[in-house]
């Protein structure tokens, strides 16, 4: 799973532990290690705390650069997220939550 490779490159990058940011996110070490191995797919919720945990907003979790509207040519797996954003009520997302949604949601719909 693309997602968490991109997780835990980031989380090292930061010079963090998993013990990091369990403590920043409330998640537990172990779930943060099965969605860094593609064990586990993050809901939504999850992914907006390990945004925080990387002092990040939520869209660089899936693209590096600044601007998130050049999201184009994901594969099925890396559009997974969609799934589950699709499946939460826009006005309960954070402004963040909203800017991924809109702009995975047209990549998606390419697929």
């Amino acid at each position: 799973m693309i997602i968490g490779k991109r997780l835990r490159r980031l989380r090292e990058e930061k010079g963090l532990s998993k013990a990091d940011v369990e403590k920043a996110t409330g998640l537990l070490s172990s779930y943060i290690s099965r969605v860094e191995q593609g064990r586990t797919m993050p809901s939504l919720e999850a992914l907006e705390k390990l945004a925080a945990a990387l002092e990040m907003p939520l869209f660089q979790l899936f693209y590096e650069g600044d601007d998130p509207s050049h999201l184009t040519n994901l594969s099925r797996r890396e559009a997974e997220p969609i799934r589950q954003i699709r499946n939460v009520k826009k006005n309960k997302m954070s402004d963040d939550a909203r800017l991924v949604f809109g702009t995975l949601a047209r990549a998606f719909s390419k697929l």
